[in-house]
């Protein structure tokens, strides 16, 4: 069964992951700027688990795919933020878009009553991820 799922869902999704050579989390942390806005390093690494280091050389090789930047912190001009770029905002987009056709396609063989209760199941399981924070959105959306 989740073979199958997964079959179904990643398709597209993953398509534009190999095109642009990206990685989980590298796509995890143009998720997270786009939901949090610009961060630094030392934040990146910690929302994604990795080190300083490591979260340094994944952000490099998204500066050079041009999906991020690195700019000057306005309250403290030693410190660099990691902030998405209109391109980074354009392929998290396609990402999502992709993402709601394909649930979209898996939802449809549902009569609409089905249809209800599971997007009720999913807005429940949504604010359980946010902690109760309604308006939040999930980390990888």
């Amino acid at each position: 069964m989740t073979r199958l799922l997964n079959a179904q869902y990643v398709g597209e999704g993953l398509s534009l992951m190999q095109k642009h050579w990206l990685t989980f989390p590298q796509i995890v942390t143009l998720f997270m700027l786009r939901n949090d806005g610009p961060r630094s390093i030392s934040e990146v690494a910690g929302r994604i688990n990795l080190s300083r280091a490591a979260t340094s050389h994944l952000v490099d090789r998204l500066v050079k795919k041009r999906f991020v930047v690195r700019e000057k912190s306005t309250h403290d001009r030693r410190h660099k933020l990691v902030t998405l770029t209109e391109r980074g905002m354009s392929l998290v987009e396609a990402l999502d878009q992709s993402r709601l056709r394909r649930l979209s396609s898996l939802v449809s063989v549902l009569s609409p009553e089905l249809q209800h209760q599971f997007v009720d199941l999913l807005d429940r399981l949504i604010v359980h991820l946010n902690g109760d924070r309604p308006e939040g959105r999930p980390l990888a959306e």
